[in-house]
């Protein structure tokens, strides 16, 4: 075990089974992300935009990310992912906390890290010397309760503490969301360094109908969350027997297993036949699916 000191807390780690020694660097900017890059998640279209927009302004630049099972880093630029087998949330968070600083460590050409999270902002808020920018997309005080509904009132304490360690010793904040920037200041962020930037959308090349979909359809793309909203969906759907060749399309990120309470009420409101899932599509497929819809619901 080692012990591996931030300014706020101490975190007790055990070392993942992963090789922490990096070669000599000299990257310029970084990137991190307690996220599994490249995957079907949203989360890793912002991953790509954002990361791509770091190289352009500030290279060469790094990108730390989780693993996303088998698949490779990316090729052709600087990205280390991080792989441990701890499942706790919390320890595997610190774990990756450690992992990042001791990129940092060993990176002495560094002058700016962006990052998606309290786990990759302790380890650049270590080093002062970083311009350090946030991107709030979600906090998990707010969001692992819907995860995990046990979790203890003093945890949820610890972690608002660190989100607002990072949230004011950050230097710039960038946030896809009014909402979100609103929440902040209700925290007592300073507003004037929060930017937000809007969610875009690719305009694709034509792609094909998909695949055995003849009938037309409303497509909804993205998380199965409960305050995503997607029960609520699902039972105005079923108002629209007016149209009975409609079906609902779902296309989730999250694995299969997700959805099963939502599988459940599709059955118990009888729209088995209209509702269709698919689950962790390639992102050309997807561009498919949502080429093809009558209307997209977000």
């Amino acid at each position: 075990m080692k012990t591996f000191a931030f300014p706020t807390t101490r975190f007790l780690v055990i070392c993942p089974n992963t090789n922490t020694h990096f070669l000599p660097l000299s990257y310029q900017s970084v990137y991190i992300a307690f996220d599994p890059h490249p995957s079907s998640k949203g989360a890793s279209t912002h991953i790509t935009h954002f990361f791509a927009a770091l190289q352009a302004y500030k290279s060469p630049a790094a990108l730390l990310t989780l693993a996303h099972g088998p698949e490779p880093e990316l090729a052709g630029v600087g990205h280390y992912v991080f792989q441990s087998e701890e499942g706790n949330y919390l320890r595997r968070g610190e774990a990756f906390s450690h992992w990042a600083n001791e990129f940092l460590e060993q990176n002495k050409t560094l002058s700016l890290g962006h990052f998606r999270d309290i786990w990759g902002g302790l380890a650049v808020l270590h080093h002062p010397h970083l311009r350090s920018v946030y991107e709030v997309n979600g906090l998990p005080s707010i969001e692992l309760p819907y995860r995990y509904p046990q979790i203890a009132p003093s945890t949820l304490d610890k972690l608002r503490e660190l989100e607002d360690y990072c949230l004011h010793r950050a230097e710039t904040i960038v946030t896809p969301s009014e909402t979100i920037r609103a929440h902040l200041q209700k925290r007592g962020v300073d507003p004037s360094k929060i930017t937000v930037i809007p969610n875009g959308a690719e305009v694709a090349a034509l792609y094909p109908r998909p695949e055995g979909q003849s009938k037309p359809y409303i497509l909804y793309q993205g998380a199965l969350q409960s305050w995503q909203g997607v029960e609520v969906l699902l039972k105005a759907f079923r108002y629209l027997e007016d149209f009975p060749d409609l079906q609902l399309v779902i296309c989730s990120g999250h694995k299969p297993k997700h959805a099963r309470p939502l599988q459940r009420l599709v059955n118990r409101m009888s729209l088995t036949d209209r509702v269709v899932w698919h689950f962790q599509l390639k992102k050309p497929v997807l561009q498919q699916w949502m080429q093809h819809a009558v209307c997209t619901i977000a």
